[in-house]
């Protein structure tokens, strides 16, 4: 199979955790940046003759036109995003009459395309099981949540703010991202150092931007990936891939967190135990395994 790549995903001079994954199912692969994709999409497209074609656009930086004549050359086109819009852009909408699929980690833009009358999927996130993987490393840190602070900008941001406020009452908690008045610094920038405090933590914690239907970030998987037991808010749709209480554990307001906190942290072997059951489950998350979703979809 000849697959073509092109989406954020796709660095200059670099290979992608998804790059990675999608080299080991083909015979013949390219990847273009969305820059290159605006300048020579079409060609690259009519030259190569790909199978499958794998759109991760986010935003609409890559006109309809040009992903029409890519399509012109092309087997399977699939246009996925991992964020999420809300509401959801025309765009998406406009998008959807010329792929053959559209793809979402939610539900409920899932359901918008579907009336529309065209076909949308759940395609969900990837994690790198190289990166987020259990290290035995000397647990001292109590919790950790790993988020960025946009103050009311999206629905649950004042929610996660009044979360992160609350566990700051807890001596061993560490907060890392971008703008928090009491953080521990940003690591952004190195999946490596995330995945090393995480190995470094007994809890995890888990808040998405949005409460949507079977939507989360890839927080989640990268905790359960690192074997760390995962606290997760209660989002719709969250026991279709896990069970709470035995993959991770599941809170729906600050005196419930703080109650199931306190109960973990006395019985650290049951944590250890969802922890390890987690992680064994997550691996159904690795972008290999999404990589292998997407093909069925060509199928």
């Amino acid at each position: 199979m000849k697959i073509l790549h092109i989406g954020v995903c796709v660095y200059p001079n670099e290979s992608s955790s998804l790059t990675k994954a999608f080299k080991k199912q083909c015979t013949e692969y390219k990847e273009l940046t969305i820059l290159e994709a605006q300048r020579t999409g079409p060609e690259v497209a009519a030259s190569f003759k790909p199978d499958f074609v794998f759109l991760q656009l986010q935003d609409d930086v890559l006109p309809i036109q040009i992903v029409q004549k890519i399509k012109q050359h092309s087997g399977f086109v699939i246009n996925w995003t991992g964020d999420v819009r809300q509401p959801l852009p025309n765009w998406y909408q406009q998008m959807s009459k010329v792929v053959d699929c559209t793809g979402f980690t939610n539900n409920a833009d899932i359901e918008v395309i579907r009336k529309l009358g065209h076909r949308a999927e759940f395609i969900q996130q990837g994690f790198d099981p190289g990166i987020y993987s259990p290290v035995n490393r000397l647990k001292d840190i109590d919790i950790v949540f790993m988020a960025n602070n946009y103050i009311n900008q999206f629905p649950l941001s004042k929610f996660r703010k009044g979360i992160s406020l609350a566990l700051t009452r807890y001596p061993n908690f560490k907060l890392y991202g971008t703008g928090w008045k009491f953080g521990h610094g940003n690591l952004n920038h190195s999946q490596q150092a995330e995945a090393k405090v995480y190995n470094q933590s007994k809890i995890g914690i888990n808040i998405s931007h949005f409460d949507l239907e079977r939507y989360s970030s890839d927080r989640m998987t990268r905790i359960m990936g690192c074997g760390v037991l995962c606290f997760t808010h209660a989002y719709k749709g969250l026991e279709i891939d896990f069970i709470d209480g035995v993959h991770l554990v599941a809170w729906n307001n600050v005196s419930d967190l703080k109650e199931k906190i306190n109960y973990y942290l006395a019985n650290d072997k049951e944590g250890e135990r969802i922890a390890k059951a987690g992680h064994r489950e997550v691996q159904k998350f690795t972008f290999d395994k999404q990589v292998e979703n997407l093909l069925k979809l060509c199928e």
